[in-house]
C-alpha cells in the first residue's frame, strides 16, 4: 500500500498495509489526515515535510523517512536542514528565551507566519502560523491520538483611536508530532531531544506552519476545552462549517480595511492549552502577540518581533505606558487580565475605555460593573468578537453574539448577560477571548475597583480588579439632579416641607415622609459638586 497525497512532492512511500486498512485509527493516530490536510494548502511546506519523515521514524519506516529528505533535496531544499528538521539537529539560538518552570512548560516562541484564506459575504479568514517552545523541566506531552497534545488559538486584535478590541478569533489547532528544534535553545540551555514526534523535549522548539494551523480538518471548537485544567475531549466535535473561511480566524473585512482604519495598530495572538504543562501550573505564560499590518488586498505583514509570553492585552500598555493592568487570579480556576484607560477629552468630560482578556478562565465572565457615582454618562459602548462555524456548547447550537445588556443603577454602570444555568450558549467571556467596554463621563478619573461577574457556579460568583474610574462622588442631597448640592436643592426641601408619599425628589432619606431629617441631609452635604 502507498500514500497516494505524496504524489504532490513526487513521492510514493511504502507503508504497512495494516496502517491504511479501512481507514484505520494507527493512520488517524499518526496524524496523518492533517499532513493530508495541510499539503493540499501548501505542497511544499518544508516543515510539514519533515513532521511526516518524523511519523515514519517513529513507524521504524527510516528508510522511507530518508527518501523523503532525498526528494526534497532534490527539489532545492538543503538536505541537512532537513534532516535537522527530523532528527532534532539544530540552527539557531534564542539570546533573550526565558527560563521556564518546574514541569512541562509550553510557550508560543515565535508567530511564524499569517496567511490570508479569502473573503466571502464581508468576512475574512486568516491563519497564524505558531513555533512553540517548552522551556521547562520535563518532556511536554504532544500525543496525537488521545487528548494529550496541545491546542493552538489564533487570535486577532485591534487598537484604533484609543480603543482596544479583540476583532476575530480561529477554532483550535489540534497538535500532532512535535519535531525537536531550537528557537528557544541557548548555549547553557541547548534542545534536549525527545527522539521521537509524540513528546517536546526540554528547551526544543516546534513550527506550526500558517498552512497547518489554517488546516480546516484539524480545527476544532473551543467549548470542548477546559483551559484552566487543559482537558479537552478527544476526537473533537467534528460540527459542519462553511467552505473556505470556516473555523479560520475570521475578521469582519471592514475591520482590516485601511481605508477605514487610518492610524489602527494590529495585534495576532497565538495561544496554546495543553494538560500537562496546565497540570504543572504553567498555564499563564502561554500566549505571545506580534504586531502585524495589512495593505489594500487585505495582505497580512508582521511589523515587529514576537513578543513571548505576553498576550496581545498587554500589547495595548506596551503601546500606551498609560493604560493600567491588573492580573487576577481566580482561586482554583485560571487568569483574568483588565486593561483600563481614561481619555481626557479637553471639555471636561474624559473618556473610559476597559478590555477585559480571560485568558484561561473556566469560570468565565458574564458581567462588568463599573462605580460611576452620580456621574453623567453618555456613548456607552460594548463589543466581543463573533463565534462562528458552529462553535456551541455540546454542538446544540452556536454561541450567541448578543451583545451584553446595558443598566445603569445605584451609582453603577454594568453590562451582563446569561450566566450558564440560564443559558449555556450565552455570549459569555470565555478563555482566550477579551471583551471591551466604554462610556463617556463627567467625573475626572481616580482609581477603583471594578467586579466581575462569573458565568459559571463552582467558584467565587464575582472577583474584583483594580481600574481607571469615574471619581465616586456620590450625592443623595441632589434633589434637581445636578450633580451639586446648594440652595437649590434646599429650596425643594423648604418647599416641599411636611409632605408624604413614596416618589418625592425632596424625600433626600426616602423615609415617605419629607422632615427636618431631609433638611439635615441637604445641609450634611452642602456645597458638595460632583461636576
Amino acid at each position: 500500500m502507498r500514500y497516494p497525497f505524496l504524489a504532490v512532492v513526487g513521492l510514493a512511500v511504502a507503508v504497512p498495509s495494516a496502517a491504511l486498512a479501512a481507514e484505520t485509527p494507527v493512520v488517524n493516530e499518526l496524524g496523518l489526515g492533517a499532513i493530508q490536510s495541510a499539503l493540499k494548502e501548501d505542497p511544499n511546506d518544508a516543515t510539514t515535510m519533515a513532521r511526516l519523515a518524523q511519523m515514519l521514524r517513529d513507524m521504524g519506516q527510516s528508510a522511507e523517512a530518508d527518501a523523503i529528505m532525498d526528494q526534497l533535496a532534490a527539489n532545492g531544499i538543503e538536505i541537512d536542514v532537513m534532516h535537522d528538521y527530523a532528527a532534532g539537529a539544530t540552527s539557531g539560538a534564542c539570546a533573550d528565551c526565558p527560563r521556564g518552570g518546574i514541569g512541562p512548560d509550553v510557550i508560543v516562541g515565535d508567530l511564524n507566519g499569517m496567511g490570508l484564506y479569502g473573503t466571502v459575504s464581508g468576512i475574512t479568514a486568516y491563519a497564524i502560523g505558531t513555533t512553540s517552545c517548552n522551556i521547562g523541566d520535563a518532556q511536554l506531552l504532544w500525543i496525537s491520538s488521545n487528548n494529550q497534545h496541545p491546542v493552538i488559538g489564533q487570535n486577532l486584535y485591534r487598537l484604533k483611536d484609543g480603543r482596544f478590541m479583540m476583532i476575530g478569533m480561529s477554532h483550535l489547532k489540534h497538535g500532532f508530532t512535535a519535531l525537536q528544534q531550537n528557537l528557544c535553545a541557548t548555549a547553557q540551555n541547548p534542545c534536549q531531544s525527545s527522539g521521537t514526534g509524540s513528546r517536546l523535549g526540554i528547551f526544543c522548539s516546534d513550527p506550526y506552519s500558517t498552512s497547518l494551523n489554517a488546516s480546516q480538518s484539524n480545527l476544532g471548537p473551543r467549548w470542548q476545552v477546559n483551559a484552566a485544567t487543559g482537558f479537552f475531549n478527544y476526537p473533537f466535535f467534528n460540527a459542519s462549517y462553511p467552505g473556505t473561511i470556516g473555523r479560520r480566524l475570521q475578521v469582519l473585512t471592514t475591520d482590516v480595511t485601511p481605508a477605514q482604519n487610518t492610524g489602527a495598530i494590529y495585534f495576532a495572538e497565538g495561544h496554546y492549552v495543553t494538560p500537562d504543562d496546565a497540570a504543572a501550573g504553567n498555564g499563564w505564560n502561554n500566549a505571545s502577540y506580534r504586531r502585524v499590518a495589512f495593505n489594500t488586498s487585505l495582505q497580512p505583514s508582521f511589523q515587529s518581533a514576537t513578543q513571548r509570553t505576553k498576550p496581545a492585552i498587554v500589547g495595548w500598555q506596551d503601546v500606551d505606558p498609560n493604560v493600567q493592568l491588573d492580573y487576577i487570579d481566580v482561586p482554583g480556576d485560571g487568569r483574568v487580565i483588565v486593561a483600563s484607560r481614561a481619555y481626557d477629552n479637553g471639555d471636561g468630560t474624559w473618556r473610559y475605555e476597559y478590555a477585559v482578556h480571560n485568558l484561561d478562565s473556566h469560570l468565565s465572565g458574564r458581567g462588568f460593573s463599573v462605580p460611576v457615582g452620580n456621574s453623567t454618562l453618555t456613548n456607552v459602548g460594548f463589543h466581543s468578537p463573533f463565534y462562528h462555524s458552529n462553535d456551541g456548547h455540546n454542538g446544540a447550537a452556536p454561541f450567541s453574539n448578543t451583545p451584553w445588556a446595558s443598566s445603569n443603577s445605584g451609582g453603577v454602570q454594568s453590562w451582563m448577560t446569561d450566566s450558564f444555568a440560564q443559558n449555556p450558549n450565552a455570549n459569555a467571556l470565555r478563555w482566550g477571548t477579551t471583551y471591551s467596554f466604554w462610556f463617556t463621563s463627567s467625573s475626572a478619573p481616580e482609581q477603583s475597583e471594578a467586579t466581575i461577574t462569573m458565568y459559571r457556579s463552582g467558584g467565587p460568583a464575582t472577583i474584583a480588579a483594580a481600574i481607571v474610574g469615574p471619581a465616586s462622588c456620590t450625592l443623595t442631597a441632589d434633589t434637581n439632579g445636578d450633580n451639586v448640592v446648594n440652595f437649590s436643592d434646599l429650596n425643594v426641601v423648604l418647599s416641599a416641607f411636611g409632605q408624604t408619599g413614596p416618589g418625592n425628589p425632596a424625600d433626600v432619606n426616602n423615609d415617605g415622609v419629607v422632615n427636618f431629617s431631609d433638611l439635615n441631609g441637604v445641609l450634611s452635604e452642602f456645597g458638595t459638586d460632583c461636576n
